[in-house]
């Protein structure tokens, strides 16, 4: 068996290897899309796009506190359900599909999460694509019903009463978010503390299940 040193691209960098170099060409690659961009137009400085937000507004540091909490859990229930079904991938079709199960809700969690940093659905959609909102919500609950459609049987098998309130969760903030036009602060904490728990409790949910799955090989 060849030693996974063998595959490092410089001996004095183990770990080194050519997926390493690109992913550092892909991050470079961003930074450098970034400045082009700023180019492009007198709208947009390059500090608007490399700096934090609340820098760039000169805000305070506790704006968005409770959004950024929820992005930091999309993050992490991707990344542990994506990485617990990229390891169980390597042991070869198994029944049930974990590994596809998970991965599946990494990658959806990870879209989530972008959208939930970009503000797609509420800024992004509406404002520059001419997308509904509704539309945007329609085509997620489409793929998060897909999902548990096809992996039914694993859902079966996992934590399955965390989705019930994560779903439980998820409708209240949703729902509360179409009626609250006018951003009242009582429907707005429903609908923010609704959703940062559905985010919660998915996180829970997904890193619950890929430690089970991962400790049972």
């Amino acid at each position: 068996m060849t030693h996974p040193r063998s595959r490092d691209i410089f001996g004095i960098l183990p770990g080194v290897t050519g997926l390493t170099v690109l992913i550092v060409v892909a991050g470079a690659a961003v930074v450098m899309a970034m400045a082009v961009a700023s180019k492009l137009t007198d709208a947009i400085t390059i500090n608007d796009l490399l700096r934090d937000p609340l820098a760039v507004s000169e805000s305070p540091v506790y704006y968005g506190a409770l959004s950024n909490l929820g992005i930091l859990l999309w993050a992490g229930a991707a990344t542990a359900a994506l990485l617990a079904g990229a390891v169980l991938r390597v042991d070869g079709p198994a029944s049930p599909d974990w590994p596809g199960f998970l991965l599946a809700a990494g990658w959806l969690s990870a879209v989530l999460g972008l959208d939930d940093l970009f503000m797609f659905h509420e800024v992004v959609a509406p404002g520059y694509l001419h997308i509904p909102e509704l539309a945007v919500f329609s085509v997620y609950g489409l793929a998060a019903l897909a999902l548990f459609w096809h992996w039914r049987a694993e859902m079966a098998l996992s934590p399955h009463g965390i989705l019930v309130l994560t779903a439980a969760a998820f409708a209240v903030s949703i729902v509360t978010d179409l009626a609250n036009h006018e951003l009242k602060p009582l429907p707005s904490l429903l609908e923010d503390g609704a959703k940062f728990m559905g985010i919660l409790l998915w996180c829970v949910y997904l890193c619950a299940t890929a430690y089970r799955r991962l400790r049972a090989g």
